[in-house]
Order: structure tokens, then sequence, then C-alpha cells
């Protein structure tokens, strides 16, 4: 499996879990980085960034 074929993977399983807690965004990948901006009530947001902080393939998060 690709890097790409990974991604789009995860982004759609991203998709059907976002829309079921009320979250949107966006997402841009590039330069080996990643942006993702977050769209919902505070407390689904503040789970969610939660759930992603504990995800062992994310590395030096940043909160904007």
């Amino acid at each position: 499996e690709s890097n790409e074929q990974k991604v789009e993977r995860i982004v759609r399983k991203t998709r059907v879990n976002n829309r079921k807690n009320g979250v949107g965004g966006g997402l841009y990948i590039g330069d080996g980085c990643l942006f993702q901006c977050l769209e919902g009530e505070e407390a689904e947001i503040d789970k969610l960034y939660a759930k992603i902080q504990k995800e062992p393939r994310h590395k030096d998060l940043m909160l904007i």
C-alpha cells in the first residue's frame, strides 16, 4: 500500500467519523507536513484533538 493509498483510506474513515460527530474542516498534506483545520462544537473538537494527541503516528502537534 502506497502512502497515497494510506492517506486516502484514513481520509475516508475520518470523514465518516467526523460527520457522526458534527465535525468538519479541511486537510492539507504537502512537503512531509499535514495541516488540519477542524470546525464544530468545542466539546467535540476537544475530544477529537485529545484522540489525535494519543495517536502514535502523529508527531510535533501544534494547536493554533
